[in-house]
Parts: C-alpha cells; structure tokens; sequence
C-alpha cells in the first residue's frame, strides 16, 4: 500500500532520476550543495599552494577530492542527476569561498557530477549485501568519473597537446587515484547510512 505524503505518495515517486526524490531526498542535496560547496572553495587554495610548489602531479591526487562530493551525493541519493545537480550548484558556495580558479569551476563541477551519474548508473544505482563488491564498485565509479573529468580537462587545458605518454602517465595516475576516492566515499556513505543521516532509498 502507497504511504501518502503531501499529494504524492511514495510509490508515484518511484524512479530512477532525481525527479522522484522524496522532500527528505531534496533537503538532503540542498544541503550538500552548501557544504561540498563551502569545503571545495578552501579545498581549492589548497590545491592551488600544492600546484604551485610540487607540480601537476599534486592536481592528480589532491583532485580526486572534488569528484569525492559527487560520488557521495550519487551513492546517497541513487538516481540519475543528483551528482550533476549538487556540484553544479555548489559552485554557488564554491566560488563564494574563495575557489581560485574562477568561473570555469562552474564547466568543472558540471562534469564532475555528470561523471558520478554515469558511473553509478553503470550498476544501475545498486549496491549490495557484499561489502568488497560495493567498495570495487566504487572504486569503479571514482575511475569513470575521473575518465569523464580528464576528458574536459583535456579540452580546456590544452593537456592534450601534451605527449602521449605525459596524458598517459597523468591519466592512469589520477584514474588510480580516483578509485581510492571512490572507496573511501563510499565508507563515508557506509558511516553516514548507520547513523541514518542519509535518506532512504525511494
């Protein structure tokens, strides 16, 4: 039997993009639009210092950090849009808080989220009693999102215009890298869920 609430009810809500979210759903992703927004405007600075002192490959580990608020919002939320939706808006709080690398953070964090949309939805937004199976998936999830990421970077950087084998090393370094990010979202996710702050799934 439907649940009513408000003049839906819960079965109506049932999909797979962000259409369906319940009103707890929304309230959640508002408030990781403000606080992955406000952390990724410091988090900013200080990949800017570490750019500037030990080089790109700092960007390669220190990066993963960025996409680390789109997995987390997909592995909560669980449909199709939430990972675009958060990061794009963030970018409100990102920039307020002093992001330095400008308005281009805005084409950044759009591809980012999408990035965490079309990896989760890989697995068709599931996770399952097997916790060495999810934390692959994840870490799954972190290397498309990197993939989908680089690509963009690539554009806009002009990194392509690098060697082949500089893209190769800074492609497979961050992918690497970005399964780790992955992971550790997605025990963030874990933790988050045992003290029910994350929604339930709808």
């Amino acid at each position: 039997m439907a649940v009513a609430e408000g003049t839906l009810t819960v079965s109506d809500r049932k999909g797979w993009t962000i259409a369906s979210c319940s009103r707890r759903q929304w309230v959640w992703m508002v408030a990781m639009i403000a606080i992955s927004g406000i952390v990724k405007g410091g988090w900013g600075q200080v990949r800017f210092i570490t750019e500037a002192i030990f080089g790109p490959f700092a960007t390669t580990i220190l990066g993963g950090f960025f996409i680390f608020w789109g997995m987390l919002t997909v592995f909560s939320i669980k449909k199709f849009g939430a990972g675009t939706l958060v990061m794009t808006l963030g970018t409100i709080f990102e920039l307020a808080a002093g992001n330095p690398f400008g308005q281009m953070v805005w084409v950044y964090n759009f591809f980012e989220g999408l990035g965490a949309d079309i990896g989760f939805a890989i697995f068709r937004y599931k996770f399952s009693s097997n916790r060495t199976a999810n934390l692959v998936k994840a870490g799954i999830v972190g290397a498309v999102d990197d993939a989908v990421a680089y690509l963009v970077f690539g554009f806009t950087l002009n990194i392509f215009a690098l060697s082949f084998i500089a893209n190769l090393i800074t492609f497979v370094t961050g992918a690497i890298v970005a399964v780790f990010w992955g992971m550790f979202a997605f025990g963030i996710y874990g933790t988050l869920q045992r003290v029910n702050a994350v929604p339930p799934d709808q």
